[in-house]
């Protein structure tokens, strides 16, 4: 960086990395806990000492320059070192800690994994918010960026860089609704062959590796219906002849191929 470092406040930098983070002068507020006219003013600083934008504003809030992508790095590294150096969990005060995480959860897992969570951070950190957002295609790299604290998901990931935790194994079934007219027990691979299938978008599909595997066994799915949301799925299927990989309450037939898969924390 080609600036003095001694004009720098280590609060410019945590300011700048959760900008980056957040796109948002007001998302960075709520996450520092700070009013918005002092995170505009912190970002005036840092134009000033480092003679650049940093970041400009486009459609969807604030874009990061080429220099915040060459800095943003580094300005990480060097926050996690004294982080970790520095700051241990006794010394933090839940009680007025402030902060708002921002976290990926697979649909079944949120009602079951931040009820006990939610009811934590309202009564011993107030200060703390969490907002559960839709996962994209580039979910690993959000979490890279630091625009993602963690993410809950079924969709594995092989990266040397970010840490991943097993939370549970998952078993793949076929899902219909009851009494459809195209099943007989139990379900064949010619029947699973002939059945149009609902599935999430292609974007996200291509992590589970559900579709190589079946291409690998000679049974490509036909998904005439993607969705974005998997609780859109079970609607769908209860209403239409469609079926779909999934766990649920409705009615069940082993797959008769193995689809191993594992639901993951990144963070």
């Amino acid at each position: 960086m080609a600036f003095n470092l001694r004009k720098i406040d280590l609060n410019l930098l945590v300011i700048f990395e959760a900008l980056y983070a957040t796109g948002s002068t007001g998302r960075a507020a709520e996450r520092l806990g700070m009013s918005q006219p002092a995170v505009s003013n912190a970002l005036g600083r840092l134009r000033d000492l480092i003679g650049d934008q940093l970041f400009v504003r486009d459609t969807r809030g604030l874009k990061p320059t080429s220099k915040s992508n060459e800095i943003i790095r580094p300005v990480r590294e060097a926050l996690g070192v004294i982080g970790s150096q520095l700051i241990t969990s006794d010394s933090i005060d839940l009680s007025t800690y402030q902060r708002q995480f921002r976290v990926i959860i697979a649909d079944p897992f949120e009602p079951i994994l931040m009820p006990p969570i939610v009811r934590a951070i309202t009564t011993e950190a107030p200060g703390i918010e969490i907002e559960c957002v839709q996962a994209t295609a580039r979910f690993a790299e959000d979490i890279r960026d630091g625009g993602i604290d963690l993410a809950c998901f079924a969709f594995p990931i092989d990266s040397k860089d970010i840490v991943t935790q097993v939370l549970c194994p998952i078993e793949l079934v076929i899902l219909s609704r009851r009494d459809h007219p195209g099943i007989k027990k139990p379900l064949d691979i010619d029947t699973l062959r002939r059945l149009p299938q609902i599935a999430i978008g292609r974007e996200l599909r291509g992590f589970t590796g559900v579709d190589k595997k079946l291409i690998a066994a000679d049974t490509a799915r036909r998904t005439p219906y993607m969705v974005g949301k998997i609780w859109s799925m079970a609607p769908m299927i209860e209403r239409t002849d469609l079926i779909v990989n999934r766990r649920s309450n409705l009615t069940p037939y082993r797959l008769p191929i193995l689809t191993p898969l594992s639901g993951s924390v990144w963070r």
